[in-house]
């Protein structure tokens, strides 16, 4: 049962363990003794897949991707 869960990227907890897993990319997970370790691991996979959607969108709006500042054309 997932602890956390956002989009495709969980955190478990498998008895003594944490477990982060993310969808269609096993090898990107890990297995953790430290739950803070484990929670690192957990947000900064999140953040870079949401921080990747939005500056996708931000780029089809004509924006730059990384500040969000409308592009010169």
């Amino acid at each position: 049962m997932a602890v956390y869960k956002l989009g495709p990227v969980r955190l478990t907890q498998r008895g003594g363990q944490y477990v982060v897993c993310i969808d269609g990319e096993p090898e990107a997970g890990g297995t953790y003794e430290n739950p803070i370790e484990a929670w690192t691991r957990f947000i900064d996979s999140a953040d870079s897949r949401v921080r990747r959607r939005i500056g996708d969108l931000l780029e089809k709006q004509g924006r730059n991707r990384y500040t969000g500042a409308l592009e010169q054309s």
